[in-house]
């Protein structure tokens, strides 16, 4: 069987994760990355994720790398913003490609980008080929997996989701992002400018709701520090006694002034316990959980990879994931 070559777009630290694991995989033939970082292109990728040379280099030109290596799809790991994407993502479906991208916002992107969304819609349906967004959260944890889970009930009147980590030994990126060490007034700042929590949260109360066909759901949401009570030092800061530890990001769906979605999002440096929590109020109730929580960073690379077939087999246009067949994993005998 013809193993599907993969071009990675965006060599950070995500990138370089996926990239990788492409490599590993049976299915998938990774041709090359791309990325504008001058310190990077002409890099074998082999180098950039180990020690080893792999004959797969780094180029700047989207067009002369497709000529090159006649991709069948891009993996685009750079922005969270699809206004901050389209003309890349437009380049790459003009060359033919499915796009499978970890762009937050990309999740549901008729919700705050109406106008581009139908630009890249009729950009892919001209080509014939997809562009879908994939992640773990969003993308997974706080809206596919609740999602599938309801296919035990009769009927669902609410879903609440709890996902709480512990971001002391995760990336240094993500660390910032949750605003450790800053002070209160900083914290706020970077929120105003939108550096600051997670994104994606209206996205995945947005794609529940359609999975559910809840229709004209109002979202709302809340994002604030959460403060650390001891002196922690992480590899990339050191976080004070009263300073701020994380986020708690906090999103609900109502029609009616009734709450049927409550997404409670914690993210912190020191939190005690890592988890995510699934609780739908139904028949029958249900609850699942994960102990440990989710490894977002890996995670958030399978789901990438484990999207490009589905993409691949879907109709051509922007699609969300709901209109994928069903992800999962690539079985492996050890």
């Amino acid at each position: 069987m013809r193993k599907t070559r993969l071009i990675q777009v965006g060599m950070g630290p995500i990138g370089i994760q996926t990239a990788k694991m492409a490599y590993m995989r049976d299915d998938i033939d990774l041709v090359g990355g791309i990325d504008v970082n001058p310190e990077i292109v002409g890099k074998d990728i082999g180098l950039l994720f180990g020690n080893a040379v792999i004959g797969k280099n780094v180029e700047s030109d989207i067009k002369k790398a497709c000529k090159k290596w006649d991709p069948d799809v891009a993996v685009l790991t750079t922005v969270s913003q699809v206004s901050k994407l389209e003309l890349v993502a437009i380049e790459l479906l003009n060359s033919g490609l499915h796009v499978v991208s970890s762009s937050e916002e990309l999740l549901v992107p008729k919700l705050r980008t109406p106008e581009i969304a139908k630009n890249l819609d009729r950009t892919a349906k001209k080509n014939g080929v997809t562009m879908v967004a994939a992640g773990v959260n969003p993308g997974f944890t706080m809206d596919l997996l609740p999602l599938f889970v309801t296919t035990l009930c009769i009927e669902v009147n609410k879903i609440s989701v709890y996902r709480c980590l512990d971001a002391s030994f995760r990336r240094g990126s993500l660390q910032k992002k949750v605003g450790a060490g800053l002070t209160v007034e900083d914290f706020r700042r970077g929120e105003r400018e939108g550096w600051i929590g997670h994104k994606g949260l209206q996205e995945s109360i947005r794609l529940l709701a359609q999975g559910l066909e809840w229709k004209d759901i109002e979202i709302s949401e809340t994002l604030n520090p959460i403060i650390a009570e001891h002196d922690f030092e992480t590899d990339f800061f050191e976080i004070k006694k009263g300073s701020v530890a994380g986020v708690h990001h906090v999103g609900h769906g109502k029609k009616d002034d009734q709450v049927l979605i409550e997404h409670d999002l914690k993210m912190s440096v020191g939190a005690e316990e890592s988890f995510d929590l699934v609780q739908i109020l139904g028949t029958p109730d249900l609850e699942l959980k994960f102990k440990g929580g989710i490894p977002g960073d890996i995670a958030t690379s399978a789901t990438l990879l484990n999207t490009v077939s589905r993409a691949i087999e879907a109709s051509p246009g922007l699609l969300t994931p709901l209109d994928l067949s069903l992800l999962r994993g690539v079985g492996r005998v050890l």
